[in-house]
């Protein structure tokens, strides 16, 4: 044994509930409003070489919700919205430092909170005269922030030193852009030989930051993703035949990024691509 570590072990226990209060002041309309718990299992760092484990607290997350959801218009819009708030305790955020003998390191900031609101709609623009054209939308609008993380480790991209126990309070949550939505456009034609397809669809982020210090090597730009595609369903066999072409506008934005001592790694989202794909369900 060149370095002895003590043993450590912890029992967690938790109780999550669900209350939810549903009004239908209408047949289509449903309003709600819950409450509820959710848990995230305490963990430890064990991929230290040369410091002992270290326990990390569990999560915990309180959720407030208002909502409305409904089918107007005989069937032809659909209109769900939402306002929430989520409260976190103990959220478990990672940090990357190799030099200090670790991989993966997880801490607890203290607390988290994320308002925000939501929509979705799906509309049928013309259901009588062209009953296939079919329009979605959704969006959200989220002020996510750590409001309490006095402690927080990184990476100092200035300095190329990590720190320690520096004050995240007020920053923003790591990848939850302040504003994201999507648009789809669809237009399904009867044909002699099945339906087919048309349609496409377009996604906005307006950015956010990997890391919880939101220092700006770590910021993601916003970027919008367009995605189009043609199918043909041929019913006899249950298959669909679909030609399609995604991140048309070859949109360069990251999936991922991994920080380290000795610099920055991206994981680059996949380029413009075209494609075939065939469906069969039996």
């Amino acid at each position: 044994v060149l370095i002895p570590f003590s043993p450590q072990s912890a029992e967690v226990s938790n109780f999550s509930p669900k209350v939810s209060l549903d009004l239908h002041p209408l047949d289509d309309v449903l309003v709600y409003l819950s409450w509820q718990r959710g848990f995230k299992s305490a963990t430890y760092n064990i991929v230290n070489v040369y410091t002992q484990p270290d326990y990390v607290k569990p999560e915990q997350v309180t959720a407030y919700e208002l909502g409305l959801k409904s089918t107007l218009l005989g069937g032809s819009l659909r209109f769900n919205t939402a306002i929430f708030q989520t409260d976190i305790d103990d959220l478990q955020t990672s940090s990357v430092s190799l030099l200090s003998g670790g991989a993966v390191n997880f801490e607890n900031a203290g607390q988290a909170r994320i308002r925000g609101v939501e929509f979705d709609v799906t509309l049928l623009p013309m259901p009588e005269l062209n009953p296939g054209l079919v329009m979605l939308a959704s969006a959200s609008w989220l002020d996510a922030k750590y409001t309490d993380y006095t402690d927080g480790n990184g990476f100092d991209e200035t300095t190329g030193l990590n720190f320690e126990s520096r004050d995240f309070s007020g920053n923003k949550i790591a990848r939850t852009p302040d504003f994201s939505g999507t648009f789809s456009l669809s237009q399904t034609l009867e044909t002699a030989v099945g339906p087919l397809e048309i349609g496409g669809d377009y996604y906005y982020n307006d950015g956010f930051f990997f890391l919880p210090q939101n220092s700006p090597v770590s910021k993601e730009p916003a970027y919008a993703v367009i995605n189009a595609r043609v199918s043909w369903l041929y019913e006899p066999w249950n298959t669909r035949v679909t030609v399609f072409g995604n991140n048309l506008g070859d949109e360069r934005y990251n999936l991922q990024q991994f920080h380290t001592d000795f610099g920055r790694a991206d994981t680059l989202a996949p380029p413009r691509i075209y494609g075939l794909r065939l469906d069969w369900e039996f």
